[in-house]
């Protein structure tokens, strides 16, 4: 019987037929010379990579390609962390000389050689020691920072001019401030510190309400739109920066040597737009004004000191330039007293404001004290004005017998300095900065000789574990 499954048969015929392989494309006989060479076990090796080459297998050649992408990697890394490092460098000052946190410059532009805390970086580590005992006790808050000098303060000159000579000169550089909000628009007046950079001065609470919005109008028709560069509400300051070409600028004046009945004026936009470039006249009535700010319920605060005036000062003049008459802005008009009293304006002196100016171009805050404002100093806790021995108080609150003489705290915000340094809820404060504490007046009074930055200590005694504990702590606003 024929099996169909044979490769092989005894027909004659059969054996004369040779078998073929099907290429695809022809047939090609498969003969001795052409038929595939079997491969001897005897010739591979172990651990090593064979691949055919037609004829025969063959030791595989070694493939570079993943080590040399390797090696173009490890090559991009390290290119790129002497970029990063460079652009560091670069960022900070060092690439230079410069080291960050220490600058020293010129008026307008920067200082060839570096200083930091009195030490000249190139003279080496010696000199370094050798003033250490000059500069022990001064620390990075303490320290000035006199930033790039975009405002700078210059003498005043002997030349003055007349009241109409002093409009033309300093008009150019005056505008509006246009700030559109919910229900209308808050208009403001500001001034050209520096040209060539773009940089407006007005009053922080002309812009505290502004969006992304901010519009600078000159008295020519010409208007910008204003990046807020930086903003401070404690001084009440803002600097604002405009793209614009062919600005002209104020120099700023020595406030420090201004006096009671010398001459000044004011230029602002007061009520509306189309008073802009009001000018109103006066003189100095008052200098080292100490001006309380008080909230809705008529809490202090900060308190400002200011120079008054008897020149109009009216909504809207809030940022413009009070000016003498030399030309110079001696200070920024911030506020009228009261609308009952007439011939009461006030300035923020220029000689502190000049600070704030820098350190918001340099920096967008205010990182250098200035006298220019002084914040009430808060704990930021409720206590009862009552002793803790008050029979009521101690029911109310189940205190314990024979407590202290002190203030009970009864509630502390999480948030603040104090908490943080250890106080809380019904702690007995029994002194304020080495002071004792008896009655809630006693703490009243000791804060109130202290400033929001203030460093002090409050000494308290805790009921549940019968200690008493001193901490330490920075006065928060």
């Amino acid at each position: 019987m024929e099996d169909k499954d044979e490769l092989f048969t005894n027909d004659p015929a059969a054996e004369e037929t040779p078998v073929t392989e099907e290429t695809g494309t022809e047939e090609t006989p498969v003969t001795e010379e052409t038929a595939p060479e079997t491969p001897d076990a005897s010739r591979f090796t172990e651990g090593e990579t064979y691949e055919w080459d037609g004829r025969q297998f063959i030791i595989a050649k070694k493939k570079k390609g993943l080590k040399v992408f390797a090696f173009c990697v490890f090559l991009a890394l390290i290119a790129a962390c002497v970029a990063l490092g460079l652009v560091i460098a670069k960022y900070r000052g060092i690439s230079d000389g410069r080291i960050p946190g220490s600058m020293t410059y010129d008026t307008g532009e920067q200082s060839g050689t570096e200083i930091i805390e009195g030490k000249d970086r190139d003279k080496g580590k010696d000199k370094d020691k050798d003033k250490s005992e000059e500069n022990a006790g001064e620390t990075e808050s303490s320290r000035e920072y006199p930033g790039s000098h975009s405002a700078v303060i210059r003498p005043a000159g002997d030349e003055t001019y007349s009241m109409a000579d002093l409009y033309e000169r300093c008009a150019p550089a005056c505008c509006t401030i246009y700030v559109p909000v919910s229900g209308g628009a808050v208009l403001g007046s500001g001034f050209v510190v520096d040209a060539e950079n773009g940089y407006v001065v007005t009053n922080h609470h002309v812009i505290e309400r502004a969006g992304k919005t901010i519009t600078v109008k000159f008295y020519d028709g010409r208007q910008f739109d204003a990046e807020l560069v930086g903003s401070d509400e404690a001084t009440d300051i803002a600097v604002l920066r405009i793209e614009a070409e062919g600005l002209t600028e104020l120099p700023l004046g020595d406030s420090s040597n201004a006096r009671v009945g010398d001459p000044v004026i004011a230029i602002g936009t007061p009520y509306s737009e189309n008073l802009a470039g009001t000018l109103t006249n006066g003189m100095i009535s008052g200098v080292d004004r100490q001006f309380e700010v008080k909230d809705f319920y008529g809490r202090t605060e900060k308190i400002m000191k200011l120079i008054q005036t008897n020149a109009a000062i009216n909504s809207g003049n809030s940022g413009g330039p009070l000016i003498n008459m030399q030309g110079q802005v001696i200070g920024i008009n911030v506020m009228k007293l009261v609308d009952e009293y007439e011939g009461l304006g006030f300035a923020i002196p220029m000689s502190s404001a000049v600070t704030v100016i820098n350190n918001l171009i340099d920096y967008g805050k205010v990182v250098d004290r200035t006298d220019l404002v002084t914040t009430p100093a808060k704990l930021g806790i409720t206590a009862s004005a009552l002793s803790p021995n008050d029979e009521n108080l101690r029911a109310e609150y189940d205190l314990p017998e024979d407590l202290p003489e002190g203030v009970l705290v009864i509630e502390t915000t999480r948030s603040t300095a104090v908490y943080k340094a250890g106080l809380r809820n019904f702690d007995i404060i029994t002194a304020f900065n080495g002071k004792k504490v008896e009655k809630f007046d006693d703490l009243k009074a000791e804060l109130g000789k202290y400033s929001a930055g203030d460093t002090v200590t409050l000494t308290f005694y805790r009921f549940e574990t019968g200690e008493e504990i001193t901490i330490e702590f920075v006065l928060e606003k």
